[in-house]
């Protein structure tokens, strides 16, 4: 006689209470859409209010890791500043599975790459008890590096398959403090190398000065002090991508440094209406 079949397991708190919008690609917000390439949609819980998040967090992660969210919000990557934690953690959970099977493209046939995710779950709110806490550390711990998130899973699972792991880092190794380290340093060799800039609308030049946008002004321009020749990535952040001002230009480099980032902007970017 085959014995019954196990009931499935609830989710970890019911979210199916409201409608969860399904976002298309295409309808993502732009400051999204460069973030999550080639994705086939992705839950951002648009619809389902402050307090039932609030409550499924709650529900499903333990309290000392709720705790530490105050101080991430200060040290996370500032496109993700203005996200609801569990928001944030649906975008790990999607840039982990779209970047794990983006390696795993190098190891099977390209026409099944796809299925390759490295985990079954792909909404944040079917998630087990366990794996819903190693989601949570697992988006905590690219928080505490302060990287996006796609960065933060492909750089780390390029650097084991470059290594010839046989398997390639599940969720719940991508909060080791050896992972950690290796990509803090990883993070910041890029910000050496490249210029990083959030996308947010939020962040352009005169939006705000709340503290998340003063903290941003203040990372981009402790970037352009690292580089050799600062007026070209000046010029990039204030004629091009318009997120700092002139005055700012001034008041941390001096006036000879903004005629220098003019004199670059006419030949990069004419058709900038700021100059």
């Amino acid at each position: 006689m085959a014995s019954p079949k196990k009931a499935p397991k609830p989710p970890v708190h019911d979210l199916d209470s409201r409608p969860i919008k399904h976002v298309p690609m295409l309808d993502l917000p732009e400051n999204l859409i460069e973030r999550y390439r080639s994705r086939r949609g992705i839950e951002l819980y648009l619809e389902i209010p402050t307090e039932q998040l609030d409550s499924a967090a709650i529900d499903a992660i333990p309290r000392d890791l709720l705790v530490k969210e105050a101080d991430l919000m200060g040290a996370k990557w500032f496109d993700y500043r203005t996200l609801h934690p569990w928001q944030a953690t649906a975008l790990f959970l999607e840039a982990y599975r779209s970047e794990h099977a983006w390696v795993m493209r190098k190891r099977e046939d390209v026409t099944n790459f796809w299925f390759h995710k490295g985990i079954k779950c792909s909404k944040l709110h079917n998630a087990g008890k366990h794996q819903m806490v190693a989601i949570w550390k697992a988006r905590q711990a690219a928080d505490t590096v302060g990287c996006p998130y796609d960065f933060y899973c492909r750089e780390l699972l390029d650097w084991a398959e470059q290594r010839c792991w046989t398997n390639l880092p599940r969720m719940n190794q991508l909060y080791s403090d050896d992972h950690l380290q290796v990509m803090t340093e990883k993070w910041e060799t890029s910000k050496r190398v490249k210029l990083r800039t959030a996308t947010d609308p939020c962040y352009m030049r005169d939006a705000g000065d709340e503290p998340h946008q003063q903290a941003y002004r203040e990372f981009l321009v402790a970037q352009a002090r690292r580089r050799f020749s600062p007026e070209y990535a000046l010029a990039n952040l204030v004629y091009d991508k318009q997120h700092l001002n002139e005055d700012d230009v001034i008041e941390h480099f001096g006036p000879d440094t903004l005629r220098a980032c003019k004199r670059v902007a006419v030949d990069l970017y004419p058709d900038s209406p700021l100059i």
